[in-house]
């Protein structure tokens, strides 16, 4: 069953919604009082403004929460003014909604049966990284197979790997956050930290932690090659990443901010 949260509903009808058992839908005007987390999926009409849409997906603490945006009108372009990684689709009834929370609802089943056993190294090298480096408590707020390939926040730092197999490593959170945590690293005030010192120790903590958790990948008989990390920066960025590769995300808290790891790599299917 879904949870399904419409935004504006009185600007779109799709009564047949109400009528199947497999959705219980909340409506709401306003998006200031509503806990994104507590649902599967948003949908939401074009009248939402971009700003509104931002802070949704930032409420979202990174968790998989996709965000359909709903339009009646077929004249009109799908590309629209609102450009966002988490709309998936432009359905105008609800012969073209069912289809895509179908697919949701799929996507959930397979990440609550998904084998987790790849990316254990990585789930055991992050807290212990930044409890002994920055002396910070990282949290494993949930982890999941993600079929968005894009990142968005301030800053990202990446790196690839080679060797037994392909994939791309990415940790992403906001400057507020990465501030915190490279001046523990570093050991200096938060306060003095030059932009380049933020993007060098971003870069050096994807760096750590891929160097961590490739020696207990080669426990497994994976081996791997590194490449040299680089960072992006900028609000509301974007890493896109070819579709090829599967990609599970796993969330952390730290002291009430979130951050975000992402593995895409090869071969992460479960084995029967």
């Amino acid at each position: 069953m879904l949870t399904l949260l419409f935004i504006n509903p009185k600007r779109v009808k799709f009564p047949k919604l109400n009528d199947v058992d497999e959705f219980i839908i909340s409506e709401c005007d306003n998006i200031d009082t509503v806990n994104i987390t507590s649902f599967d999926a948003i949908l939401m009409t074009e009248s939402i403004e971009k700003e509104q849409l931002k802070e949704l997906k930032r409420k979202t603490n990174f968790r998989f929460i996709p965000f359909i945006l709903m339009k009646q009108d077929k004249t009109e372009k799908n590309s629209g003014e609102i450009k966002f990684n988490l709309i998936t689709k432009f359905p105008n009834n609800e012969n073209e909604l069912f289809p895509i929370l179908n697919k949701i609802k799929k996507i959930i089943e397979v990440a609550n049966n998904f084998n987790y056993k790849a990316i254990e190294p990585f789930k055991e090298t992050i807290p212990e990284v930044f409890s002994t480096m920055a002396f910070l408590e990282a949290n494993l707020v949930e982890s999941y197979i993600d079929s968005n390939n894009s990142i968005y926040d301030e800053i990202s730092a990446s790196l690839s790997l080679t060797g037994s197999r392909r994939g791309i490593l990415v940790i992403t959170f906001s400057e507020k956050l990465a501030r915190k945590m490279i001046a523990r690293f570093i050991a200096v005030e938060e306060d003095g930290l030059t932009k380049s010192e933020v993007y060098d120790g971003a870069g050096e903590i994807i760096n750590i932690i891929a160097g961590n958790a490739k020696a207990r990948m080669n426990d497994l008989k994976d081996h791997f090659d590194l490449s040299a990390p680089f960072v992006v920066s900028g609000k509301d960025h974007s890493i896109y990443i070819q579709n090829d590769l599967p990609c599970v995300t796993m969330v952390y808290n730290i002291e009430g901010e979130y951050f975000a790891f992402k593995l895409f790599l090869m071969s992460l299917k479960s084995k029967k």
